[in-house]
């Protein structure tokens, strides 16, 4: 998760400025080693969710096409909620976290909610293709301490 940080010029900024010019947007390192502690430190991560919705009236698809990528912080998650068609064909990494792909985006889960009242079909499906990668396997991470 990016962050801001002082630098040289941070001292200079008169009080009221905006922020951002006289601070350095930085992104820490995912883990930080302190060896007199002994310690590993993970950054703070972000989880994401994706929601198709258009003001409360259905929504459309969400796709992943080949060679698209999501990836989170190790522990976090990644969310797709589609009203309608989730076609996944590239790959979700979410290392020691989660990955949910729900086609709930109105947040009510109707037993028979692929059919409308007439029985008509709403075309709510999930498609993982062959390439598709959805990975939440863990990670290792060492340090070396004094």
């Amino acid at each position: 998760m990016p962050v801001y940080r002082f630098t040289a010029n941070s001292y200079a900024a008169a009080t009221g400025s905006d922020p951002s010019s006289a601070l350095m947007l930085w992104t820490p390192p995912l883990f930080t080693a302190d060896s007199v502690k002994a310690t590993l430190t993970q950054r703070a991560g972000v989880s994401v969710t994706l929601r198709s919705l258009l003001n409360g009236a259905g929504g459309g698809a969400i796709v992943v096409g080949h060679g698209a990528s999501i990836t989170v912080d190790p522990g976090q998650s990644i969310k797709l909620d589609a009203y309608n068609q989730i076609t996944m064909n590239g790959r979700l990494t979410a290392h020691g976290g989660g990955i949910t792909l729900i086609n709930e985006s109105d947040n009510v889960l109707e037993p028979s909610r692929n059919f409308d009242t007439s029985g008509n079909g709403r075309a709510l499906s999930l498609w993982i293709g062959a390439d598709a990668a959805i990975d939440v396997s863990g990670a290792a991470y060492t340090a070396t301490d004094n």
